[in-house]
């Protein structure tokens, strides 16, 4: 299926989606407020997340030829190293300047038959019954089937109300002078939290070789009212006295229009679309750019927009927030948390950051964990969700996607077996026979498939944090489970299906915070005996990692996700004689053999899930007690209307619990999160029953 798109602004997330979008074969079109389409800012950072996006759009070797890698972010206050952060070696960062990225960009939509309107700022839009129009200052434009706002923090289509931070920032770009900075690293200076000067590496523009820096300089909000009058040579005083350092940069601006004043805020759009308009990049969520993550979470977001757009439009955009939610979330609190240490007017904080948090920081595994969080993938893009978006590649060309994790899939021609792309595993599928052929074997979940095989490839990855992550595996009990521990992998979990036995495994673990760990390349098998016959893969690994299955209702199972907080992909059940069928999760479970249900409720914020389990009979069970030991979250969800919330921890993934009691037993219900920037409740992550 394809659409009639509309893109109102020609930034970093317009043209990555508009990009994208056209080569899924819909037709697009770029509106841009300004008559020649230009970049705002100097630098930016883009982080490997980000170039993997970029290598999908296949703009990521010219970005790599235009920027600068960036192998590490140093910061000192006074003698004191208040930031230390590396890059994996094989992954820098990408510093670059935002006029070579966005040419990088416009090229790459040229490419695709993007066609750009610009001298149209887009204004509000207009929905008919079965389309929409996009109104701009020179009047209305469409029917179009979907219109994506990506008209940055300034967009008049979304209804976001963000925080404006009490700091913002001074930046320019110049030639890289003769200096003893090296050219590989983000460098800064702070005093307290109220004063920040910092040197970026931007590699160089599209027609100019010479290497470039981007220079920062800090400012309250206050201080940038009072910008405009102040000379020149009194603010370079100022930061060189502050940094000798910077001396040599600061003699290459010679007049203050090189100078280019920056405000931020803070806000995320709690649904970010509505029928027929979705809001991405700043347009749905702002921050400020102390993580450097700006430019990736708009990639990240046409990313996973044209994946979702596969689906149909009725399905495709909440599918897309589902997809892009928990990455969002985690990176906005982070944000939230970590910038008012480096641009505030606290005393105390800078205190706990310099004699705290940064030797806190070198201790093992903090720096690791330091390093995925630089680098976006502190927790996968698309991680700890309910989503089901197809793959990578277009339906109507012909292109390679994940098969059973860590193999190489193409979808089979005809009903013909796949073919791997991996050559460690390519003599194993080669000699792959049709086990089930006769066999009814069928998927209804986009993103996840079954077919039929009947021998197991090696693991094609190492164990990884096997020892941390030990107590999410099994010692296999079954022949089937034994031969997949044979070849390498990890069995999850072990559990009879009919005449045959379901057997999960993955290829490694990666360690997360509060005893959580990632499963990786995990796929399900179907043996009978020892003898595999049919495997379950998800054609996009970081879009639905699989994790283990688990029994249910009576002769079914259900498929676990591989993240960190495993959340249901998809219900597995029996089909004919020897057949099997993957099917969208069932709206209820049976507990207490049978007697009651609870209604499907994962991933809901509580308000609604408690509505939901009230439903069916669940009555929550307020609170006894006072609340004086509490962290406090508590006491803010009893006072919004949840009073069953019993206690919420306060590290980690802040889980709450609730209490309800049913006609067959007791329900406890776990949330996890705080409230979000609009309000929202945090969502439930897992419940358990005790029958009567």
């Amino acid at each position: 299926m394809t659409y009639c798109i509309a893109i109102a602004g020609a930034g970093i997330g317009g043209l990555a989606a508009a990009t994208l979008l056209a080569r899924e074969g819909h037709s697009v079109t770029v509106f841009e407020r300004f008559e020649t389409p230009r970049p705002l800012g100097a630098g930016l950072v883009v982080q490997p997340v980000g170039l993997a996006a970029l290598d999908a759009i296949g703009a990521g070797d010219e970005a790599r030829r235009l920027g600068a890698p960036l192998t590490r972010m140093l910061g000192h206050s006074g003698r004191k190293v208040a930031l230390d952060v590396a890059y994996r070696p094989q992954a820098p960062g990408l510093a670059m300047h935002r006029a070579a990225l966005f040419n990088i960009l416009w090229q790459a939509a040229t490419r695709a038959g993007v066609r750009p309107v610009t001298g149209h700022a887009a204004t509000g839009t207009r929905a008919t019954p079965d389309a929409i129009h996009l109104v701009t200052d020179r009047g209305e434009l469409g029917p179009f089937d979907l219109i994506v706002d990506a008209s940055g923090a300034g967009s008049r289509l979304a209804p976001l109300t963000a925080r404006a931070l009490p700091f913002g920032a001074v930046w320019a770009h110049v030639p890289w002078p003769a200096t003893d900075l090296p050219l590989t690293e983000l460098r800064q200076r702070y005093h307290r939290a109220s004063r920040m000067a910092g040197i970026l590496p931007i590699g160089c523009l599209p027609d100019d070789p010479t290497p470039r820096a981007a220079v920062f300089w800090s400012l309250s909000a206050a201080e940038l009212d009072e910008w405009p009058a102040k000379p020149l040579h009194r603010w370079q005083a100022e930061v060189a006295a502050f940094w000798p350092a910077m001396i040599p940069f600061l003699d290459l601006i010679a007049d203050k229009t090189q100078l280019s004043p920056a405000r931020y805020s803070h806000g995320t759009l709690r649904r970010p679309y509505s029928r027929r308009l979705i809001h991405i990049g700043d347009a749905a969520h702002r921050a400020s750019p102390q993580l450097g993550q700006g430019a990736n979470m708009a990639l990240l977001d046409a990313q996973a927009l044209a994946r979702a757009l596969r689906l149909p439009l009725d399905q495709a955009l909440p599918a897309y927030h589902r997809a892009r939610r928990w990455h969002l979330g985690l990176y906005q609190a982070l944000s939230a948390a970590f910038t008012p240490q480096y641009q505030s007017h606290s005393r105390l904080l800078p205190v706990l950051r310099d004699h705290l948090l940064a030797p806190l920081s070198r201790l093992w595994p903090l720096p690791r964990v330091l390093t995925a969080l630089v680098s976006g993938d502190l927790i996968p893009r698309t991680a700890c969700r309910r989503v089901r978006l197809p793959s990578c590649g277009g339906a109507e060309i012909p292109t390679r996607h994940p098969g059973p994790h860590g193999l190489r899939f193409r979808h089979p021609p005809d009903g013909a077996l796949p073919v791997s792309f991996r050559p460690a595993v390519a003599a194993s599928l080669a000699l792959a026979a049709p086990a089930l052929a006769e066999a009814p074997l069928s998927s209804q979940i986009p993103g996840l498939d079954i077919v039929a095989l009947d021998r197991l490839p090696t693991a094609p990855t190492t164990p990884g944090d096997v020892a941390f992550c030990d107590h999410l595996a099994i010692t296999p009990g079954t022949a089937a489970g034994r031969a997949a521990q044979a070849l390498g992998w990890t069995v999850t979990a072990e559990i009879p299906f009919g005449d045959l036995t379901a057997v999960s495994f993955v290829g490694s673990f990666v360690q997360g915070t509060s005893g959580t760990c990632l499963r990786q390349d995990g796929n399900v098998g179907f043996f009978r005996g020892d003898r595999l016959t049919a495997l379950i893969y998800a054609t996009d690994a970081e879009q639905l990692p699989i994790g283990f299955v688990a029994p249910f209702a009576d002769t079914g199972l259900r498929l676990w996700s591989g993240d960190f907080l495993p959340m249901p992909l998809a219900d597995i059940r029996p089909q004919g004689t020897d057949g099997i069928a993957v099917v969208p999760l069932a709206a209820s479970e049976p507990v207490c053999n049978g007697a009651t249900e609870v209604p499907l409720i994962y991933g809901l914020p509580i308000d609604i899930a408690r509505e939901r389990l009230a439903g069916a009979g669940w009555q929550p069970q307020p609170h006894v007690g006072d609340r004086s030991g509490s962290m406090g979250l508590d006491a803010e969800i009893a006072a919004r209307g949840v009073p069953e919330v019993d206690d919420c921890s306060g590290t980690g993934f802040g889980f709450c619990g609730y209490a309800y009691a049913g006609p067959a037993g007791s329900l406890g219900v776990t949330t996890m999160g705080e409230f979000g920037e609009d309000g929202s409740f945090p969502v439930v992550a897992d419940y358990g029953v005790d029958c009567r």
